[in-house]
Formats: structure tokens, sequence, C-alpha cells
């Protein structure tokens, strides 16, 4: 129950709060980015190239809804792995619709209203009694009798899908762990202090853009009669004096005005909510920077540092997303390929790499020669640099060769930097002799 309550709370927090929502979308733009995608590397070049073609081919109608491109489900589906703690997709593996992807959200798998926990069913997957494997999933199905429903997990009619036929990512912390929490677990309060703080402050703020007054009257002298009469919520009238600008209001004998000067902490405003945005950023690796969008503060170490150690939880994200929903993606489709007789089959058909998206460099002169270096020595390869950038190696030769082919053509010649050129050899000298004559 608990669970359930995190997500719904996560999903109005991401509705209803521009950080929350914000913070989100960062961290997918660097972690999935426009999406995954992969390369065949088996034995035969042929069949890799085959392959991913049928793969670009298939990712183009891969949505059974038909609204999504595969990088658009890539990125919504580990959003919702990171807000609702888990989320499933379905393999439609016959039909008119087989090949095709169905992402199942996190209320959408859950056991029938009034079913308690056992050994073997946990909210929604039925586990092997031994091994405590996951064997199947009751899916929430939509009933047209029943509309009126507030929440999709209160419908009684389920479709069990067997868990070879499903995708299932859960953010998990536990060994004996079913299902996943929500990212915001452990910081739900904090969107509510900050929340609270930004209202208090702001409330502050306007208060002290107001002209306040309060009017000491002498207790033997009554209210002024020029005073508009006003009816409070509580029923009882009072006198309400209202001020324009240049105005000239005349008081009784005795009655005095003091000005209302509202203290507020502006001063500690801004490292106040730094400090909660440095919390609420940790558990998606964010730095402050990443946060707010603020590299106001910052030096070129302090932001590198701050982007190196991001981009590593980032790239552990990628790598979990790879290991658990891309590749199980690929073995899907190939062995849907093979079966209709797309695609030969082989033992090593499911060898292949997923290129996540890299991240721009920082200091790009820098960061060019480190790699040059880098690849020179023999610590590193062509191959590994320009995956780190989320690139391929042979499409880069391809377009490479083309384009040289081209410029060959156009009998352009090829212009390099003084950094790649290769050094220029010093011309030869002739030896002159100069000889004297008469005083010449």
């Amino acid at each position: 129950h608990d669970r359930r309550e995190m997500v719904d709370r996560a999903r109005v927090l991401e509705r209803d709060n521009v950080l929350a929502s914000a913070t989100l979308t960062c961290a997918i733009e660097n972690i999935i980015s426009s999406g995954i995608f992969p390369q065949a590397t088996t034995d035969d070049p042929e069949w890799n190239a085959q392959a991913e073609a049928l793969f670009a081919a298939q990712a183009a109608k891969a949505d059974v809804r038909g609204l999504m491109s595969f990088g658009e489900m890539q990125a919504l589906v580990y959003r919702s792995c990171l807000r609702d703690g888990d989320v499933g997709t379905i393999l439609i593996d016959a039909g008119a619709e087989r090949g095709k992807l169905q992402i199942v959200e996190s209320d959408q798998i859950a056991s029938k209203v009034g079913v308690i926990a056992t050994q073997t069913e946990v909210d929604g997957i039925i586990l092997d009694e031994t091994t405590q494997r996951p064997t199947a999933y009751l899916v929430v199905a939509n009933d047209p009798n029943d509309r009126m429903t507030s929440s999709r997990r209160n419908l009684q009619t389920r479709k069990t899908i067997p868990a070879d036929s499903m995708v299932f990512l859960a953010r998990r912390s536990r060994a004996s762990q079913t299902r996943g929490l929500p990212i915001w677990a452990q910081t739900f309060w904090l969107f509510d202090q900050l929340d609270g703080y930004i209202e208090a402050t702001t409330i502050a703020a306007r208060m002290a853009a107001c002209v306040g007054l309060v009017i000491t009257q002498n207790s033997m002298t009554a209210a002024p009669s020029s005073l508009e009469s006003v009816t409070g919520t509580n029923g009882n009238t009072y006198k309400q004096w209202s001020m324009e600008p240049g105005m000239i209001k005349r008081l009784q004998p005795g009655d005095s005005v003091t000005q209302i000067a509202p203290q507020q902490p502006v001063s500690m405003f801004d490292p106040f909510t730094d400090k909660i945005h440095r919390y609420i950023g940790a558990p998606l690796g964010l730095p402050l920077e990443l946060v707010t969008l603020d590299f106001s503060k910052t030096n070129y170490s302090s932001a590198r540092g701050a982007l190196l150690q991001a981009y590593r939880t980032f790239q552990q994200h990628q790598s979990f997303f790879i290991e658990h929903w891309c590749k199980a993606i690929w073995r899907f489709w190939v062995r849907l390929w093979v079966e209709d007789g797309l695609l030969e089959d082989r033992p090593d058909r499911n060898a292949h790499e997923w290129i996540p998206p890299g991240w721009a460099w920082i200091d790009p002169t820098k960061e060019i020669q480190a790699t040059m270096m880098a690849v020179e020595a023999g610590l590193d390869t062509l191959t590994d640099a320009l995956r780190a950038q989320g690139r391929d190696f042979d499409t880069l030769v391809k377009r490479r060769q083309r384009e040289r082919e081209a410029l060959e053509a156009a009998e352009i010649p090829d212009i390099r930097t003084t950094m790649t050129r290769d050094p220029m050899q010093p011309a030869a000298t002739e030896d002159v002799t100069i000889k004297e004559a008469d005083g010449e």
C-alpha cells in the first residue's frame, strides 16, 4: 500500500512541481537522449548489415499505439521506471500486431482488489514458489462497463501475461524485492519544505512591495466618518482606508499612522534553496548546476568535476537500461525475423552492442588532444573513443569515405589544421659561393 501511495504522489509531483519535472527531464535527456540503438557484432558483416536494416524498419513501427518512435518509447519507458519505480513492456508475439511493443504502467500491474500479498503473488506479479522467479504478470484490462473508477488498479478484470512476454524494469534496493520504488521516495518531504519556503518568501516579498499602515486612534475619538465601511468574512463591520498615489488624508486629533516594514530572509534564499536542490538532485546523480541549469558560480575545474561524476551515474543508468530492456527487445525481434525467414539463423545471432548517447566535451580542444594521445599510445581505440561520444565507428568510416571521394571528384584539396598535419620538412638549401671581383 505504501508503494502505491508513493506512485500516486510521484505522478502528482511531476505534474505540479516544475523542479521535479525538470530534474526528471534532465536525467532522461542525458541517459536516453534521442535513443539508444544497436550494432550487430556477429562474424558475418553482411548478416550484421541485414539485421540492422531490419531493426531500423521494425523500430519505426514498434509502438502498438502508433504514437511514438522507438527513441521516444525508450525515453518514456525509463522515465516511467524512475518516476513510478517500475514499468512493463509487453512483447506481442501473435496476431496482426506481432512484433510490436506495448508499454504497461506501474499501476496497470496489480493484483485484484482485496488480494493480500502471498509467497506466490506480490502486487500483481506471480512468483515461482521455490525460486521466487516471476512467472506471470497480472495486467489490468480495460472494462467498458466500468469507466467511472478513479484508479485503474481498482478494476477487477485482469490479463495474465507470461513472464517471457513481458520486459519488467524495476528500481530495486534489496535482493528479495519484487516491485520497485520511485526515485523520489526519500525526497518527497524535501519538495514540500522547498515549496513552503518559496511560498513564504514570496508572500513576504509581496508584503514588502506594498505599503502597510497601522492607524492608532485616540480612544476618545470616533472613527473618521470619511472612511468607507466594509464587512469582513466574520460578519463584523469596520472602517477601511484605501490609498492612491499622491492622496492626502486628514486624521482626527490624536490619531497617528505607523508604516509596517515586514522582514524577510531574502539574503538566505539562494544558499538555502541551493542546498535543497543538491539533496533533490542526488538520487538522480544531478549536480546543482544541472538541477538549476546555472553554471555562473563555477569554473572549468569544478564544472568538469561535477559533470564527470554525473556522467558516471548516467553510464550506470544506461548500462541498467541496456541490460534489462534493450537487449531483450533485440533478442525478441531477431527471433521473429528468423522464424519468419527474414534472417538466417546462426549460433551468434544475439551478438550485438548498444551505442548509448554521449555527452558534449567541456573543453573540446583538451578532450580531443587527450583522445588522440590515448589512441596513439595504444591506451584506447577509435571504436571506444567514438562510442563514448555516442557514435558508431563503421558509420563514420563510410561517411568519411563518401566525403573523400566527393572532394576528390570536385578537385577540392585536403585541408587540415596544424594540429593534425604532418610536420613540414625544411626546404633544401644550395651552397652559394660569393666571389669578389673588381670591388664588387
